[in-house]
């Protein structure tokens, strides 16, 4: 997202699930740290070599990298609402884990990482996915994603939308936090495809609170 936003030059390399941690590790990456608050697992996507050939993983701390190193145009990482919505992002989408998260090895990857997911996420959550939806996906997450929600509309509206950063919006770099709310849409829509989860983010508002402040949201995905 990044590197397009940028229009910096990139090849990518697809790496399947169980294949992840060694490849990272033999590029010398080094894992994450297992005492954090929000530590899931050693190594993770997205993983980025650089031109001078320095490895490293972690998108919030390969924007700043990158931010650094092709600073126009800027993603304004040092405006206090880029924070404020990079962490709001993981409150919405904590909730909705039982309608994401368990559709992801039939609709997004091919067998053998679905395979790996399936046992990985057994252990994470100490249940099946199968039981994770069964469990997890229910009227009450809804409600408790709707609040977040709710937040960042309010949030675009003391801007006056259609942007986080209000009157910077207006031009091409209208910063990581406005191009992030896109994509964490176009994901959600995109991992629960083909049921009526979708649907009904948009029946509770979830999608037109946020994007309703966008006269041209169509136009700026």
């Amino acid at each position: 997202m990044v590197l397009n936003f940028k229009q910096i030059p990139y090849t990518t390399s697809w790496i399947e699930y169980p294949d992840l941690a060694p490849k990272l590790s033999s590029l010398g990456i080094p894992p994450n740290d297992r005492s954090a608050a929000d530590y899931k697992t050693d190594h993770a996507i997205p993983a980025i070599t650089l031109p001078d050939g320095t490895h490293m993983m972690d998108s919030w701390p390969i924007a700043h990298k990158l931010e650094d190193l092709y600073p126009s145009p800027s993603l304004h990482l040092g405006d206090p609402i880029v924070v404020r919505v990079r962490d709001q992002i993981a409150h919405i989408m904590k909730p909705l884990t039982g309608f994401v998260i368990p559709k992801v090895p039939n609709r997004v990857l091919n067998e053998r990482s679905a395979v790996y997911f399936n046992a990985t996420r057994k252990d994470r959550f100490g249940m099946s996915l199968v039981e994770v939806e069964e469990k997890m996906a229910t009227e009450e997450m809804w409600d408790e994603a709707r609040r977040p929600v709710m937040e960042v509309a309010g949030w675009l509206r003391e801007k006056g939308g259609p942007y986080f950063l209000g009157e910077t919006g207006k031009s091409k770099a209208r910063g990581l936090c406005d191009t992030c709310a896109n994509v964490c849409s176009v994901i959600c829509g995109f991992y629960i495809r083909g049921d009526d989860a979708y649907d009904q983010a948009f029946g509770r508002g979830f999608v037109p609170a946020v994007l309703g402040l966008r006269s041209g949201a169509s136009k700026v995905v």
